[in-house]
């Protein structure tokens, strides 16, 4: 299953940006920028290629930042380890279902 190309979250649609470069954070792997409505991917970090499952974890956890925001949930301090849990948690779901297979984005 390839990557969308836009996501519909509440009443946004985000376009997905895969591959994206992070010049002012290269420890980045993922971003969501609500002003620009995109979700942001890295396909690399320092010169080391994400495989295909890092790249999807990376999507849902971003996709999880922004339906905990619109949904008005303050995770405070917790945010990161909430959305890792929940990005964590719905990919092994998805592929243990056979809904998902993760491949390498075009």
């Amino acid at each position: 299953m390839q990557l969308p190309s836009k996501v519909k979250i509440g009443p946004h649609v985000f376009e997905v940006v895969f591959p994206y470069v992070f010049t002012n954070n290269s420890t980045l792997c993922g971003q969501v920028d609500s002003t620009a409505c995109e979700i942001r991917l890295a396909s690399e970090n320092a010169g080391v290629k994400y495989n295909a499952t890092k790249v999807w974890d990376t999507f849902f956890h971003e996709l999880a930042h922004k339906v905990l925001d619109i949904a008005g949930v303050d995770l405070g301090s917790r945010g990161e380890n909430v959305c890792d849990l929940l990005a964590h948690t719905v990919l092994a779901m998805m592929i243990d279902n056979g809904w998902v297979v993760p491949e390498v984005p075009q």
